[in-house]
């Protein structure tokens, strides 16, 4: 179990170590952005995650070579050591047996091997090593997750009576933490909170695809029993010379499982099929780190399921079969077979699949008007001929700020030599990506009274220049703040909400003692620029589909040495140029040869233009939006079937009645519109159940894409509009069909 509502800081970890370590196994983890890790001659940049010496007891997944983690590791300043995933023990290590004990470099640092985790282990995030987390009981940055696993004689109710004693402590010893996120804790299962994001989007995929099967599902279950009913003379006479009530309803059943096991199989093919095209179209963070595929239990889970829904919507048809009337099924025509009892199951499975049609559709367009903001999102900057170049400058270059800020100098003037380039910056992060977050004093005379954390960028002076982001008040930062007063640059977020109206040019922040880092004076305020949130100032998973959040830049060149370390091994450094925009891969190239000469053994991340992030951001709520379009596309032409069949079913059984009112003189029209009234009628309830329903669903949205994913009343409306014309346009069909028949014929007929 992990405390909800975003992560814990130090104090709260080992307070809870202190409270519930006698029952429970209580751990912590930390994403790491990525190390330079080398062995050998070889080297890469892998993704990290920083853990607790009791992590993997908590997970009860042990290494499957070597150990886990000692407490002296995991206490400060104790040995360096790393596990490593199964997959980079086979890439890095060749698999070798003796890896265990060999000493790697890991971000310029060396550590000794002392696991490796068995073959398929995936932890969330994906991390292919792990280090220990090394948590000071000071630390209160919230940066961390706490993973807790209740001795099996802890029940719920006592774990919850823990966790109110555990805040009590807390807010007791901490008085001045006392702040609405520890009064707000709450146990939650692990699967719950890690992944949350891909979790709420799969849900999200979920309720769409289970929208498909009730529409789908009902519509065949409709045409069963309005197969039904065009058999009831059949099953009269075959009743009538001997056949049980019993027998008719399993050979309905059957029917209905065949059908049910055909459409099982192909789609048990077509899924197989689709799993490479969605592994290669469905973005990273969806899959965190997984590949889909078809195994025993998803198609053990498919053979359930359909059989199930088989045997469930067979029932209508089967029910309708028991109840027949031998004396008036045998004595009357079978085109006016039927009964008022199978007109109320076929009206209502009609219903059914409208409602999750609607809601789907609604679905379908909220996620168009999503992405269209995304799309139409200001950026707070120009993209365009902008190239981006990581690099991890682990190791020996973070040793020391002059090391750093003469590498730094170095390559950024070979950056500006290469033809094309007009500006050339650094920074540890660039906009629309998540990025450093740092615990912020509450500046003298500010609307925020408590320390909280805010987005922290060093940069460059050139930075705001060669992304295009304008400056709003005062001045951006210039060569000459290299050694003079600390200063600093905010965003309009920032401005808005620590100090409202006023100007907040002149005033002082500062960081959390811990930081050692210098008070600043605001010398400025530039535009907002959109970032993932990692602060809770702002919500959602996308930086585009989010509101900037509070923002804090500082020179690169004044950063103490504290500051500076905690930068380098959090986030890879961004080289920034912007070019021209005439020859973008050539300059690409040019870039990445640059930064390979100057230091042969760091090596290179990414080279890639700031459109490729921005086309990132947008990806998964893209590939969300294509999907559930295809799944309400498809729901929409089952609907269509429904309403053709009910209406041309019912224009058969009143053939006989529609071809005497013609012979009488009824007006062909009159006669079209007394078929569409039944349509209609069901169509607006089907509509207005549809709408209720998306009443639910529209929480979900929010809470899982933000402010933006709302449900607005245009896209009701429209939604609305074209499900009715669609549906008008499938039901005129065989009502204008039934209204020209030819009388005369019909009757001879009949």
């Amino acid at each position: 179990m992990t405390p909800e509502g975003g992560g814990v800081d130090g104090v709260t970890f080992y307070a809870a170590r202190a409270r519930l370590g006698d029952v429970a196994t209580i751990a912590a983890q930390r994403r790491s952005p990525g190390w330079n890790f080398a062995a050998g001659s070889e080297a890469e940049y892998i993704d990290g995650l920083k853990v607790s010496a009791e992590f993997f007891d908590v997970l009860e997944v042990q290494p499957a070579i070597g150990r886990s983690f000692t407490a002296t590791e995991d206490a400060a300043g104790g040995p360096d050591a790393v596990i490593l995933s199964f997959e980079l023990w086979q890439r890095m290590l060749q698999g070798r047996s003796d890896a265990v004990g060999q000493l790697v470099s890991l971000g310029g640092t060396p550590h000794e091997v002392v696991g490796v985790m068995p073959k398929g282990f995936r932890s969330v995030p994906p991390a292919d090593a792990f280090v220990p987390l090394r948590l000071s009981p000071v630390d209160n940055t919230l940066n961390y997750l706490m993973l807790v696993r209740f001795h099996n004689d802890v029940s719920d109710r006592q774990s919850s009576a823990l966790l109110q004693v555990l805040r009590a402590d807390l807010l007791s010893a901490n008085p001045e933490a006392a702040h609405p996120r520890i009064r707000s804790l709450q146990w939650s299962r692990l699967q719950d909170t890690i992944g949350r994001e891909p979790l709420l989007l799969s849900l999200i995929l979920t309720v769409a695809v289970g929208f498909v099967v009730i529409v789908a599902c009902t519509n065949i279950a409709g045409l069963q029993l309005l197969r039904t009913m065009a058999r009831q003379h059949e099953i009269a006479a075959r009743m009538a010379i001997g056949g049980g009530r019993s027998r008719i309803v399993q050979q309905l059943l059957t029917e209905s499982l065949v059908l049910g096991g055909v459409g099982g199989i192909l789609g048990m093919l077509l899924a197989f099929g689709s799993m490479p095209v969605l592994n290669r179209l469905l973005p990273p963070e969806l899959l965190v780190g997984r590949a889909l595929s078809v195994d025993w239990r998803v198609m053990a889970f498919g053979v359930l399921l359909t059989a199930s829904i088989s045997m469930f919507f067979g029932l209508a048809p089967a029910i309708t079969a028991r109840r027949v009337d031998l004396r008036h099924a045998l004595a009357t025509n079978q085109r006016t077979g039927g009964t008022k009892a199978g007109g109320w199951w076929r009206r209502g499975l009609l219903v059914s699949q409208l409602a999750a049609t609607m809601a789907l559709l609604i679905i379908a367009g909220s996620l168009v008007d999503y992405v269209r903001q995304m799309y139409g999102a200001p950026l707070g900057f120009d993209p365009r001929g902008v190239v981006l170049a990581k690099m991890s400058l682990q190791g020996k270059l973070l040793d020391e700020p002059a090391q750093v800020q003469a590498f730094a100098d170095r390559a950024l003037s070979e950056l500006q030599n290469i033809p094309g380039v007009q500006h050339v910056a650094l920074a540890n992060h660039v906009p629309v990506e998540r990025g450093l977050n740092l615990a912020l004093q509450p500046p003298p005379g500010s609307r925020i009274d408590r320390m909280r954390a805010v987005d922290w960028r060093s940069v460059t002076p050139d930075y705001f220049a060669a992304l295009g982001i304008a400056v709003r008040k005062g001045r951006a930062l210039t060569n000459a703040d290299r050694g003079a007063t600390p200063v600093a640059v905010v965003n309009e977020a920032f401005a808005r909400a620590y100090f409202g109206s006023e100007d907040p040019v002149g005033k002082v922040i500062a960081l959390a003692p811990s930081m050692s880092d210098s008070p600043r004076e605001i010398v400025g305020v530039v535009a907002d620029v959109r970032s993932k949130p990692g602060t809770g100032w702002t919500r959602g998973f996308t930086a585009l589909g989010s509101d900037p959040p509070p923002t804090v830049y500082v020179p690169l060149h004044q950063m103490p040495k504290t500051v500076l370390a905690l930068v380098q091994r959090t986030f890879p450094m961004v080289w920034i140029l912007r070019t021209s925009g005439e020859a973008t891969g050539s300059v690409e190239r040019q870039m990445g040869e640059a930064l390979r000469s100057l230091d042969q053994r760091t090596p290179l991340i990414q080279v890639q233009p700031m459109s490729a992030i921005i086309a990132s951001d947008i990806s998964m709520p893209r590939a969300m939006m294509l999907a559930v379009i295809g799944f309400g596309t498809v729901a929409l032409l089952i609907a269509c079937i429904g309403i053709y069949g009910l209406v041309a079913y019912s224009a058969s059984q009143r053939s006989r009645e529609t071809a005497v009112r013609i012979a009488l003189g009824a007006n062909r029209l009159a006669l079209i519109r007394a078929f569409l009234v039944e349509t209609a009628l069901i169509a607006v309830v089907g509509v207005a159940l549809g709408l209720i329903s998306m009443l639910a669903l529209s929480g979900m949205l929010r809470a899982t894409l933000g402010s933006l994913a709302s449900v607005a009343p245009g896209t009701v409306l429209t939604t609305t509009a074209v499900l009715l014309v669609v549906l008008a346009a499938a039901g005129y069909v065989p009502a204008r069909r039934a209204a020209g028949v030819d009388p005369l014929a019909s009757l001879r007929q009949d």
